[in-house]
This record gives C-alpha cells, structure tokens and sequence, in this order.
C-alpha cells in the first residue's frame, strides 16, 4: 500500500463499512470548520461564512462527481492527469462497484475540505458570487495534486513521494490557495491602520470557535484513520496506530499553544493561540501519521505548531489578513509535515517503498523527494489561485463594495440582521419615559458618541453620563445614573461599541466621511449623518436606524 488512498488490496465488507463511517466523519469538518470560522469573524459575517461552507459541498461537490474525480483517478491516465470515470457511476452486478462508490464519496470529503480552508482567510470582504465560482474551479485545481500523489500513474507517485492523508496534498493546497487569496485580496477594512483610524476586529464567539475545533479535533481521526482503506489484513493495525499519532500530535500542538499564550500574553491564555496550536499539530501529523512512533508524533506536533505561531505573528508583521489563521495553520504546518516524512519516516510494512528518513537510517532520498513535492503542489495551487482571482479582479466581482464591506454580508448578502447597539441603545430608552424631544436629543448624542470615537483601542461608552448630562441636575437624572442596571448596561454597551462599525450613512465610500472628526458639534451632527430632520418624528427613527445602523452588530 503506497500511501493511504491507494487501493492495493481487495475491499470487503468490512472495509467498504469502515470506509463510509469514516467518510461521514470527515464530512462533519465543515460543521467544524463553518463553526470555528462562524467564532472568528464579527457578527455582521456570520451567516455569510457559513453559507460558504454549504457552497463548498454543493457546487464543489456537483465539480468533482461530475469532473473531479475523473481528473485524479480516471482511467486512461497521464502521469498528470486521468480522463476516464466522469460523472462517477457504476453497475451493482460489477464486482467492484462498492468499492468505486466507497472510494468516490471518501475521496469527495477530501476535495471539499480543501476548498473550505480558502474560506477563512478571505471572510468578511469577498464577494460571495466570487467565492462560488472559485468552488467550483478550486476543486478541479486541487484534484491534479491528488492525481500525481495517489494515483498509480501519477509522477509523484512514481518518485517516491509519500503523503499518507493529505497533510501535502489537501492541507498543503488550501494553505497555498489561501495564502495567495488572503495576499491579493488585501485586508479588511483599516485592519492593520494605525492610529485613530485604525479599526479593531473582535471574533463574534470565541465558545463557537472552540466548539468547531473540538469537532475538527475528532473529525480528523476519520480523515487520518479512514485512509487505511480498510481494516482487513494489516490495515487494521496502521490504522490503530494512525489514531495514537494522531491524538499525539495535537496534544503536542496544545500544549505549545498554552505555554506560548501565557508567555506571550503575560499569564493570559489566548484562545487564538490554542486553536492555531491544536489544529497546525493535527495538520503536521498528517502526512506522515503511518511512518512515525507515537514519540516522533509528539516532536512532529510541538514544531508543527511552534513554526505556525511564528507565522502567525508574521503575518501581522507583513500586514495579510486571515481572520481564522488557515495561512499557519493549513500552510506552514503542513510544509513542516510534509518535510518530516522525510526527517522521521520509517518504513514499516514498505509504505515508503524501502527508503527511510533520515532518523532512521535514510539518506538524503526521501527528504528531497518530500521537498521537491511540497515545492510543486504548492507552486501549483498559487498559481492556480493567482490565475482566478487576477481574472476576478479584472472583471470586478472579486471584493465587496466598501459600503457592503461595512454593513456586513449578513444584512446586504443574506438579509439576515443581527439586534444592533442601536437597536439595544433604542430599548434602553425607552424604558425611562423621556419626553420626544429628550429621546431624540439622547439618541443624537449616542450616535455623535460612535461615530466621532476610535477604535484603535476601544472607547468607554458612558451611556449614563450622557443622560444625566442631557436630563440636567434632576430627580430622574439621579434616579438612572444612580441605577446599578444602567451602569451595567453601559459597560456592556461600552464592550460591544468595540466592535462596532462607525459608518451610519450607507453611501459613503472614504474614510473621511466615515469617522466624522471629534470636535463637530451636536448641531452639524444632522448633516454629518445624511438626514435632514432626524427628530421629526418618533416613528421616522425605525427608518433612521434601519437605514443607518443595521451593520452594527
């Protein structure tokens, strides 16, 4: 068996059952991966990631059954490509039926999850039309990687390069893609500006994060184990061992992430750092789970996740965007896992083909054949990102509009809005009674309040001085800012306004009408907001906040 794709035994009952549990296990990723991005990003996005994943499995899904899965294991072949097998079917009197429709839906868990790693690192500023057609091409460009990998005729294959699961292959090509999409893409809006201009971004659920790496975590038992093909004959065996390097190699990544984050953070444990840590260990075990003892898994893990911090801060430093961190944790860990097959590799039961790694006795052979792979695959896929997102750019669907950048693609996409601050800010009023003109008088100062203030560091909210400073030195005024439930109201309003989006007029484009100057008076404020009479009348507000404040959530 020459990596865990290759069918080289005969498939049994046992080994088709074995093979389809494990797929669906593998396809409960983009439950993992949609939740982990869905905590990532701000709230105004969330929905919008997750309909990202869906297109992942949809129009990816109908790619490679019609397509895909001709390209990478079609008969007749190249050594690049197959051409044989489209629109995957085959005739339950034939022998080997079971085993093509098993091997077809567990080599289709593969393609998608190699698409969705692109999504995170391009959230809240592609369009999502772009986003669809790059599902649809980027699963033909992954299929060429898995054609010379894993198919008998492929010229990876026939080299020697050995990539167990896809450490090199699925992980190796979506960090690629990603890397190249998140680069030509550019950063959300004022990410990385400095100053009063500069906008801070806060993950909308850090618990939802967690819960989507705990389900990636188990998921890729299935996705590492299930690639024995089988349990029957030694199968079994690989595939037991698979699990304790696999379980191995996060422990380690883990327990990087917990000590870098205290350090880093000065007795803190960032929840960035341990998601980055935990994943980059499963990434580089990968490759590499069926050569290596359970203790190589541990050093494999602990460097994986090691140099993924490392690229992570990187990235701050040369200003590229990747709101979930798939660039370190998808492409530099699986460049070190790829690499280590070669450093660690031991070949058991020949799944290296008689060579060993360099630990083991090899020579310098498998190390430069894990090399000169990695280098090929991963030229492959950026060049193949570059090619469909320069042709996107140039036809201008790529980014969204700067207006729709900041409303959010939930609202303006999907339809979908969140209760915004100032719909909350809205609520709390109008519990206290205030005559109109009081309300409208409030609600103006709240407004000059989020769009004058930065958000380089987050602003105080003082909710309740601005009623007591517009009530006066009165009985009422006491009575609110005397009131423990306002005070926590405004802390907690202080804490999301943080998030927020200062940009009330949905037609404005440049950074000078969206955050206004500080020292505009109250009196410009309607000018400055684009309504001529804000204080109308009571029921105009619903419109006022509709139209002006539904991005802010």
């Amino acid at each position: 068996m020459k990596n865990g794709t290759k069918v080289n035994y005969e498939v049994t009952e046992d080994d088709a059952g074995w093979i389809m549990s494990n797929t669906f296990l593998i396809l409960t990723m983009q439950t993992g991966f949609g939740m982990l991005e869905a905590g990532s990003v701000s709230h105004k996005n969330v929905a919008n990631i997750m309909i990202k994943n869906c297109v992942d499995v949809t129009l990816g899904g109908f790619v490679y059954w019609s397509f895909g899965y001709a390209l990478s294991y079609g008969e007749p072949s190249t050594p690049f490509f197959g051409y044989g097998n489209f629109f995957v079917t085959a005739d339950l009197n034939e022998d080997d039926a079971g085993s093509i429709f098993a091997h077809y839906v567990f080599q289709l868990s593969f393609a998608t999850a190699a698409t969705t790693i692109v999504s995170g690192a391009v959230a809240e500023r592609m369009r999502l039309e772009a986003y669809m057609l790059f599902a649809v091409l980027n699963t033909l460009g992954y299929c060429l990687p898995a054609m010379w990998t894993w198919h008998k005729n492929g010229f990876l294959y026939a080299m020697g390069f050995f990539d167990f699961v896809g450490g090199c292959v699925v992980h190796g090509t979506g960090g690629a893609s990603a890397l190249v999409a998140a680069y030509m893409l550019g950063p959300r809006y004022n990410r990385f500006k400095k100053g009063p201009d500069g906008v801070h971004y806060t993950a909308s659920s850090p618990a939802t994060a967690l819960t989507g790496l705990f389900m990636l975590w188990w998921a890729w038992l299935g996705f590492n184990c299930g690639s024995t093909f089988g349990i029957s004959k030694d199968r079994w065996k690989i595939s037991a061992k698979v699990a304790v390097t696999t379980l191995n190699g996060s422990i380690a990544g883990g327990i990087v992430g917990l000590i870098s984050s205290y350090i880093v953070f000065k007795g803190r444990f960032s929840i960035d750092y341990i998601i980055v840590s935990v994943l980059s260990g499963l990434v580089s075990i990968t490759a590499s789970c069926a050569v290596i003892s359970p203790a190589e898994a541990l050093i494999v893990g602990f460097i994986g996740a090691f140099l993924a911090l490392l690229a992570l801060n990187f990235l701050e430093y040369m200003e590229i965007d990747d709101p979930v961190g798939a660039i370190p944790t998808h492409f530099t860990s699986a460049a070190w896992g790829t690499i280590a097959v070669g450093i660690f590799g031991k070949d058991d039961l020949s799944l290296l083909g008689g060579h060993n790694g360099l630990l083991h006795g090899g020579n310098f052979h498998l190390l430069k054949v894990q090399a000169i792979g990695w280098l090929l695959i991963s030229l492959w896929s950026g060049l193949f990102t570059w090619a469909v997102f320069y042709a996107m750019h140039k036809v201008g669907i790529l980014r969204m509009s700067l207006k729709d950048e900041l409303l959010g693609a939930d609202w303006v996409v999907h339809g979908v809005r969140s209760e915004t601050i100032t719909t909350k800010i809205e609520k709390i009023l109008e519990q206290l009674n205030l005559t109109e003109e009081q309300f409208q008088d409030i609600l103006k100062k709240i407004i000059i309040e989020l769009t004058s203030n930065t958000y380089y560091r987050p602003p105080r909210f003082p909710l309740s001085a601005i009623i007591s400073d517009e009530l006066g030195d009165n009985q009422l005024s006491k009575e609110i800012t005397a009131d423990g439930r306002m005070r926590l109201m405004s802390r907690a309003l202080s804490i999301q306004v943080a998030d927020c989006w200062p940009a009330f007029n949905a037609n404005i484009y440049t950074s000078e009408d969206i955050i206004p100057k500080a020292n505009e008076s109250v009196n410009n404020s309607n000018s400055r907001l684009g309504t001529k009479n804000i204080s109308a009348n009571r029921t105009y507000r619903g419109s006022f906040l509709q139209r002006r404040a539904s991005h802010i959530v």
